[in-house]
């Protein structure tokens, strides 16, 4: 299951993700592989996919559309974001066929986050958007979220950085902790593994840190 940590404000984002994927091998088991799940969209906006790889082909299928299109801004390319999902994972699930691992429904979920900066605002704004299906035959929906996000669900991390208030100090306590909770998964689980990557979005641009 990818492990993906984010932390939003009105002017910037954090995200943390490693690069651990599950994929079905000859023998009819599974093998652990490094895939990379951050697709940039534009210099603006980018998609972070987690669980089921389904998620990862939409984003990148996703960001051909949008780099024929000539878009570029969050304004243009977030409405677009579901309606291509909804019409396009049909199609994509029946060409991939289905890969679930028995008993573990988590692997059938699947998750795309987008983030951008506005620059039609001043200061230029942070937005994100979090798509996502129950399984591979599910309709991908629409996520409701606040200012912190984590995949899957970890409460510890999610009630302490809501009490933050964006401050520059904060912002540095947000990239402690999530690295510190990627690499503490990386070895207590088999559900995470390095490269482990940090990503900053705000008025500089993205921003993306592959940690030590």
């Amino acid at each position: 299951m990818t492990q993906i940590f984010g932390y939003h404000t009105p002017h910037t984002i954090l995200l943390a993700t490693d690069s651990l994927a599950l994929c079905p091998d000859a023998r009819g088991g599974w093998e652990r592989k490094t895939v990379r799940k951050i697709v940039p969209l534009s210099p603006s906006v980018f998609m972070l996919s987690g669980g089921y790889g389904l998620g990862l082909a939409l984003s990148h299928q996703f960001a051909a559309a949008v780099r024929s299109q000539g878009l570029w801004d969050v304004e243009n390319i977030f409405p677009k974001a579901l309606p291509f999902a909804r019409a396009q994972a049909p199609l994509l699930h029946q060409q991939m066929g289905t890969f679930s691992r028995p008993g573990d429904a988590d692997m059938d979920r699947y998750y795309i986050l987008l983030a951008g900066i506005s620059l039609r605002t001043n200061p230029p704004s942070a937005h994100w958007m979090l798509l996502g299906a129950e399984s591979h035959e599910a309709s991908i929906e629409r996520i409701p979220l606040g200012s912190s996000l984590a995949i899957p669900r970890h409460l510890g991390f999610e009630v302490r950085v809501s009490r933050l208030s964006g401050s520059a100090q904060d912002l540095e306590t947000v990239k402690k902790l999530m690295e510190d909770l990627l690499r503490r998964r990386a070895q207590q689980s088999q559900d995470a593994a390095p490269p482990f990557f940090l990503l900053q979005m705000d008025a500089n641009g993205i921003q993306e840190r592959q940690l030590p």
